[in-house]
């Protein structure tokens, strides 16, 4: 990696301290962005922290059962549009789909959430009602 980054012209000092420090390369992104952008405001998160995803099941929980965001967008929408603006985001009842390539073709298709993270979601939110 060393003789790789001497290689490369100009000061990358942030990029070798960030790849050559790091053991991840999650970790070595997330280090030189906030090094870079830090000062603008721009947070990093580590989208693959478990505590990030045990914090993130209620707002998940929300989408599917009670739709709050789609209400929320359409609710900023209107006011966006009272002030001249078109619509920029467009919110479904719920916001969870993954958009897939299907054969290279270009063609999309959509997934819903499985049936196993809607049971897994009823189950927890049965036992926090408990």
């Amino acid at each position: 990696m060393a003789a790789l980054l001497n290689e490369i012209p100009g000061d990358i000092t942030v990029f070798k301290k960030a790849y050559t420090k790091n053991k991840t390369l999650a970790a070595a992104v997330r280090q030189y962005v906030n090094e870079l952008f830090g000062q603008e405001g721009l947070v990093v998160v580590d989208a693959d922290d478990r505590s990030l995803k045990k914090l993130f099941v209620p707002v998940i929980q929300d989408d599917l059962f009670h739709h709050h965001p789609k209400r929320l967008v359409e609710e900023k929408n209107k006011q966006l549009e009272s002030l001249g603006y078109h619509t920029q985001v467009f919110a479904r009842d719920i916001n969870l789909f993954i958009w897939k390539t299907v054969c290279g073709a270009g063609l999309k298709r959509k997934t819903r959430p499985s049936k196993l993270l809607i049971q897994r979601l009823n189950s927890r939110r049965s036992k926090s009602k408990r």
